[in-house]
């Protein structure tokens, strides 16, 4: 039991940014911004009424924790909130709040050479508790990207490896007219840019692929990325257990400032339900589907198109295992408990890409099943452990600091 509660408190109050990205590419969904601003909302990792006499431990223990992760104000650790791909990461980071406004910057690192430098100010108790907005700045170095090609037939023997640096200022709001809806809009400036991968392993970009099998090598136009987005939650948590659904439905509209070349437009709806079927027990599922379409004569680059693979999509296979314009992923778990803090999961992932969205077919869909273990907070996974079998290319195992959904 405390061996269990100890793995618990190390990951818990680690929050992961908002880097947009496809929705296949990125960490799940991160808590809301006000959620995120406002650190006093995280629960105890020990919350447990009926064992008073530790009371002082556990108090003791999470004043420990969030000063260290997660304080209202002053320097902290932040661990996580990397893409996909990044491994493990952690950084220094400061708070300071300014009024109503919440200032933060962070610097995290990764043990595969990705880093993040970020800056940004928050606003989450606006209107009552009706609103929020947030604005900032940041830079990402991603080193060691993996492109196969795209298409559903892309082979491992293509794997490639790509740096992509990016810098991005944003601002982003919304608000909550109803109890458990959310409506936000974003907009950004966008400054992509690709360069020679730095995984040893296996051939840089440029070796393999050009500018017609990958839109967007050869030069990278700056963007402004303007949408706006809806939030449906239904969901509550019983005896630490997520029950009820969440609908989420998103447009985006990247506009090519420099070349004309590569304006799209992106849409994303992620469906999710959870289902108990018995105390302890619950059935989890999720559909996704994402697609982009290009302005008449012109073309998505190929980073940003979206893709499957990796520990939140397929996760039999390797991170941005297939890419292409469209995409639908499938995903079921059976969760039951082990312990109050751990809990066990077996699933099952389908899913695949296309070039058009008629070109979804189930009968062709990729598929693998595994199982893993989480151990959580009392509001949230904070570590997860999982192995899955990809049918027809092997075994990933997957150590995360976050629930797949």
């Amino acid at each position: 039991m405390n061996f269990t509660r100890c793995i618990v408190a190390v990951a818990a109050l680690s929050a992961p940014s908002l880097i947009p990205a496809p929705a296949f590419a990125q960490e799940p969904p991160p808590q809301t911004q006000a959620q995120q601003s406002n650190p006093q909302q995280t629960r105890p990792v020990f919350d447990d009424p009926a064992n008073t006499d530790q009371e002082p431990l556990k108090v003791r223990a999470k004043r420990i924790f969030e000063r260290v992760f997660n304080p209202p104000q002053g320097p902290f650790v932040r661990v996580g909130g990397l893409p996909q791909g990044a491994g493990a990461a952690l950084g220094p980071a400061y708070r300071r709040p300014f009024g109503d406004v919440i200032f933060t910057t962070s610097a995290v690192a990764s043990i595969r050479g990705y880093w993040e430098l970020e800056a940004k100010g928050a606003l989450p108790h606006l209107a009552n508790d009706r609103a929020f907005a947030a604005f900032g700045v940041r830079r990402l170095h991603l080193p060691q990207e993996d492109f196969f090609g795209l298409g559903p037939e892309s082979i491992v023997d293509t794997r490639t490896s790509y740096t992509l640096n990016e810098a991005i200022v944003f601002v982003d709001g919304g608000v909550k007219p109803v109890p458990r809806l959310t409506i936000g809009a974003t907009a950004e400036y966008r400054t992509p840019r690709v360069q020679s991968g730095k995984d040893r392993r296996y051939r840089s970009i440029e070796e393999l692929f050009s500018n017609l099998s990958a839109p967007g090598l050869s030069s990278q136009p700056d963007f402004v990325r303007v949408g706006t987005r809806a939030v449906f939650d239904s969901t509550d948590t019983v005896a630490t257990s997520a029950i009820g659904g969440r609908y989420f439905v998103a447009l985006d509209r990247y506009s090519d400032r420099s070349f004309g070349l590569y304006s799209f437009n992106q849409w994303t709806v992620d469906v999710r339900e959870f289902v108990p079927v018995a105390a302890g027990h619950v059935i989890a599922l999720r559909g996704v589907a994402t697609g982009v379409a290009p302005s008449n004569g012109h073309e998505v680059p190929f980073f940003y198109q979206p893709a499957l693979g990796g520990p939140n999509g397929l996760r039999g296979y390797p991170s941005f295992r297939f890419r292409d314009r469209n995409a639908l992923l499938l995903q079921g778990e059976y969760r039951f408990d082990l312990h109050k803090n751990v809990l066990a999961a077996v699933f099952y992932d389908t899913g695949d890409v296309a070039h058009s969205p008629r070109g979804l077919r189930l009968s062709e869909f990729r598929q693998d099943f595994g199982a893993g273990v989480r151990f959580r907070s009392a509001s949230h996974v904070v570590v997860r452990i999982d192995i899955a079998h990809a049918i027809g290319e092997g075994v990933m195992v997957m150590f995360k600091f976050s629930d797949v959904f």
